[in-house]
């Protein structure tokens, strides 16, 4: 139950997060960025050096590797999405105006990573 919340959370559809809870899942996105993002740069100075266009899009049609991108960039926009609320939470006094500007974060969120898995499905074809 807790693994169908965390999963609601990641793609938009539970409520804010708070407290504990919050930190917590700062936490570990943070640490699950940080391995997607030290794979990937490893794959551009390694894997990419000297390659063409061709190799790059074969490359990145790989499943694992398509699957690798995707999970980098969902993790990257919920981190950015968790520090942008600590922000808001911070700065922004009325509550009502906290609750509009998270949910036009999200939304933005939200549209980044449909537009991902767009391009994604776009170079597979």
């Amino acid at each position: 139950m807790r693994l169908f919340l965390r999963v609601r959370k990641i793609f938009g559809v539970a409520p804010f997060e708070h407290s504990s809870e919050h930190w917590k899942s700062q936490r570990q996105t943070a640490i699950i960025v940080f391995f997607l993002t030290y794979w990937l740069i490893y794959q551009i100075i390694f894997t990419f050096h000297g390659s063409d266009l061709i190799l790059i899009r074969e490359w990145i049609s790989n499943p694992i590797n398509e699957l690798l991108i995707l999970l980098t960039v969902i993790f990257s926009l919920y981190h950015g999405e968790l520090g942008l609320q600590v922000i808001v939470e911070d700065y922004i006094s009325t509550t009502q105006t906290q609750r509009n500007i998270m949910f036009m974060i999200r939304l933005l969120r939200l549209l980044l990573m449909t537009s991902v898995i767009i391009s994604l499905i776009y170079l597979r074809l």
